[in-house]
């Protein structure tokens, strides 16, 4: 593999998130479901993420709570797409997923120690609620990986996702607990930031007035 080459990665969308202060304002109403205005099809905030990953990754894992049944529908319709386009996509329920990012990670970090044949350079992981993560934001972060256990990109100053964990913090991440997310291994391990000019890599949907977000190009 030559410098020029993005080291293998596999991707983790973190999309068990209840969303309750959207729901405040729209009542039943779930925000990844939700259309995204002004995209380049016709796509829903989660389809919209998830497939922005997927572009970047040579797999991809999604996980959300077993109660979150419209969002399991509408992933099968996307893994039965990505599967015509080679792309293995699996869908991962867990109770845990309630308390928390921390547990949702620990949750896919584990099926993966189980199950992988093989193991890729590094994961990329994002969030559901985020679809406005430019292409090169994922590339640079995985790029990094090949110099840093934990990337991430930023913009202003600020550090966003994806974040980007060598393979081998795997073991670490199947620890996590609770909704800190992996802030101990940052911590521990320090993570790099590259500055990039995507304000999408901050930009997620907690209201429906943030759906009108239109990221500045």
């Amino acid at each position: 593999m030559s410098e020029s080459q993005n080291p293998p990665v596999w991707g983790i969308l973190l999309a068990a998130g209840q969303g309750t202060r959207y729901q405040k304002a729209h009542p039943g109403e779930d925000k990844l479901l939700a259309p995204l205005p002004n995209a380049a099809k016709p796509s829903t905030v989660l389809a919209h993420s998830l497939l922005a990953l997927a572009a970047q990754t040579e797999r991809t894992a999604v996980i959300i709570h077993p109660d979150q049944k419209c969002r399991y529908q509408q992933l099968l319709q996307i893994k039965h797409s990505l599967a015509q386009q080679g792309h293995p996509l699996t869908i991962l329920t867990d109770e845990q997923c309630l308390d928390g990012m921390g547990a949702s990670l620990a949750s896919v970090a584990r099926h993966w120690l189980q199950t992988a044949k093989t193991a890729p350079y590094g994961v990329l992981v994002a969030l559901a609620d985020m679809p406005w993560i430019q292409p090169a934001s994922y590339q640079t972060v995985t790029r990094a990986l090949r110099h840093y256990a934990i990337a991430a990109p930023s913009y202003q100053q600020k550090r966003g996702h994806p974040v980007g964990f060598r393979w081998t913090l795997l073991q670490q991440l199947a620890t996590l607990e609770g909704d800190q997310g992996a802030r101990m291994l940052i911590k521990n391990h320090g993570c790099h930031q590259i500055a990039t000019a995507d304000p999408g890599v901050l930009m997620d949907i907690d209201h429906p007035e943030d759906l009108r977000q239109q990221p500045e190009r």
